[in-house]
């Protein structure tokens, strides 16, 4: 059995167990009014976390077209790895149909990119280049003038925000997507085989979501995958806090996954 029958198998056993596909009663299968960005910048601490970090940046190239940007903070210690692992970053972001963002900076690709929305990790988690990437993102925000009302979006790999307040669903499809990206990162995946355990850590995210970014006593959240993110906006040095908000799948049931 290959990583993407293991996922496949692992969507069928939960099939009829959890209530997926419900309907939300006061949250409606529509997008927060910040998620309907043109440019999308997403800062990964390394290759491979385009997709433990990025599944919103995927929902929001799918749906609302965006068109994501790649910038890669580092390529890992490992200086053998490093042309490898840019290889395998290079072929993931075909299927996800991204862009490597070719600036040498985090100012720089501010300055060129102009992004509406960006995505990365939060301070907090818990992975020294996880917080380095976040705190020189932060810096080069305060630097690059002009830059206008920007979303910043933060998730959590190793540890998750203790402010998250958005919950994004993962369609069936999409999981199947993100995985065969993720299988792209193969000398990662021989030290370390975490494409088995990424269904796992998207269902826990969605048992977290239902008294997180929901209120406690919440009732569970109808879906099998999702991840939670913390969300603020940024203009003209002042950070705004948003209000907790669900993306659910789209109003069809399912969003297009086609890449």
């Amino acid at each position: 059995m290959d990583s993407l029958q293991f996922l496949d198998q692992f969507i069928v056993l939960h099939q009829g167990l959890l209530p997926v596909g419900g309907t939300l009663a006061k949250v409606g299968p529509r997008s927060p009014s910040y998620l309907m960005p043109k440019v999308v910048l997403l800062v990964i601490p390394h290759p491979d976390d385009e997709v433990t970090l990025g599944a919103i940046a995927f929902r929001l190239s799918q749906e609302h077209r965006s068109k994501v940007f790649v910038y890669p903070f580092s390529l890992g210690s490992d200086e053998k790895r490093q042309e490898g692992r840019m290889g395998e970053l290079s072929e993931s972001l075909k299927i996800l149909g991204f862009t490597l963002c070719q600036d040498k900076t985090l100012n720089d690709a501010l300055q060129n990119i102009r992004p509406d929305l960006i995505v990365s990790p939060h301070f907090g988690d818990q992975h020294p280049t996880h917080s380095a990437t976040y705190t020189v993102l932060k810096k080069a925000l305060e630097e690059v003038p002009n830059l206008g009302k920007t979303t910043w979006i933060k998730g959590g790999f190793w540890r998750d925000s203790p402010q998250v307040n958005l919950a994004v669903e993962i369609t069936e499809a999409q999981a199947q997507v993100l995985t065969r990206a993720l299988l792209c990162h193969v000398g990662e995946l021989q030290r370390v085989p975490y494409q088995l355990r990424m269904p796992s850590f998207w269902v826990d995210q969605v048992r977290l979501a239902s008294e997180r970014v929901m209120p406690p006593g919440s009732a569970a959240l109808p879906w099998l995958f999702g991840q939670m993110y913390e969300v603020h906006t940024y203009q003209d040095g002042t950070w705004t806090y948003c209000a907790p908000e669900l993306w659910p799948r789209d109003a069809s049931g399912a969003a297009s996954a086609s890449k």
